[in-house]
C-alpha cells in the first residue's frame, strides 16, 4: 500500500470517527442529576408519609414527623423530569403541606398548600399533595411503620396477575 493511500485511509477513518461522535445520541453523553426532595407537615400531631422517585422506575416512602420536622433525601436521576414527590396525610387530618424538589441545587418545584383528608372519600388523591412527575408508580413492597402512638401503613394493594 502506498503512503498516499495510507494517508487517505487514515483521514477517512478519522472523519468517520468524528461524524460518529457528532451523531451519537445526547442521552449517552448526559450527566445524572442530583435531585433533593424536601417534605414537611405543618400541623401538630398530624402523621403522614412522603413517597418519592429513587430512580427512573421505582419509588420509596418514608414516614413524616408528626411534630413538623422537615424530611429531606437525595438521589441521582438521569432524567430530571421523572423527579416526583407526594406528601400524604390520613383522614380525618388537615394540615399545611410542603413539597419541594431541587435539581442540581436549583429549586425546580415548590408547593405549599392546605390539604384536608376526608374520611371514606373515593378520590385517590384524597389527602395528597403532589409536586413534580405525577402519578408516581406504586411502591413494590409492603410495610407498616409504627411508633408507640401512631401507625403509618405504607403497604400497596396486591398486584393483579396478568
Amino acid at each position: 500500500m502506498s503512503s498516499a493511500r495510507r494517508r487517505w485511509t487514515a483521514i477517512a477513518a478519522l472523519t468517520c470517527a468524528a461524524i460518529g461522535v457528532l451523531l451519537a445520541p445526547a442521552t449517552a453523553l448526559a450527566e445524572p442529576h442530583n435531585v433533593t426532595y424536601i417534605a414537611k407537615i405543618n400541623g401538630i400531631g398530624v402523621p403522614g408519609r412522603a413517597t418519592f422517585m429513587v430512580n427512573e422506575k421505582y419509588t420509596s416512602a418514608a414516614p413524616l414527623s408528626a411534630t413538623g420536622r422537615e424530611f429531606m433525601t437525595t438521589t441521582m436521576l438521569a432524567d430530571a423530569s421523572k423527579a416526583g414527590l407526594q406528601v400524604r396525610i390520613p383522614p380525618p387530618y388537615s394540615a399545611n403541606l410542603h413539597c419541594e424538589i431541587s435539581v442540581d441545587g436549583q429549586v425546580a418545584e415548590l408547593v405549599d398548600q392546605f390539604v384536608t383528608a376526608v374520611p371514606y372519600s373515593p378520590d385517590p388523591m384524597n389527602g395528597i399533595l403532589s409536586c413534580g412527575a405525577s402519578p408516581l408508580p406504586q411502591p413494590e413492597y409492603y410495610a407498616k411503620i409504627c411508633a408507640w402512638w401512631w401507625c403509618c401503613d405504607l403497604s400497596c394493594p396486591p398486584r393483579e396477575s396478568g
